[in-house]
């Protein structure tokens, strides 16, 4: 997985790290990882409350809703394992979920 997600930063896709949802249920980029012209580029929601990503009331007129750093590679690549444990813990939970069902199906025939 560590591969194709690299292979996808290669050639200037976008990772989603996380959503949030905001006030209308709709998930909302809150991390946001990319390479871009040979740096680590992370972009984050810097405003909890704005109204353009439905969080808030903040018209976010003084600032951008939206911050974004240079990361070292290091941090950038921390980020990709989190990422992929978490991906890889929600699938686990997934099948023990389809099993359990599956289980409590047969168990009750």
């Amino acid at each position: 997985m560590l591969k194709n997600l690299l292979s996808k930063l290669q050639t200037g896709e976008e990772i989603t790290l996380s959503y949030i949802p905001n006030q209308y249920g709709e998930d909302v980029r809150n991390e946001v990882l990319a390479f871009e012209g040979g740096q680590w580029r992370l972009s984050y929601i810097n405003c909890h409350s704005s109204q353009m990503l439905g969080l808030g009331t903040c018209q976010c007129h003084s600032h951008d809703p939206y911050g974004e750093n240079i990361i070292p590679r290091k941090e950038a690549m921390k980020l990709l394992k989190n990422y992929i444990a978490g991906q890889e813990k929600d699938e686990q939970n997934r099948l023990q979920e389809i099993a359990w069902l599956e289980q409590a199906i047969s168990e009750t025939s």
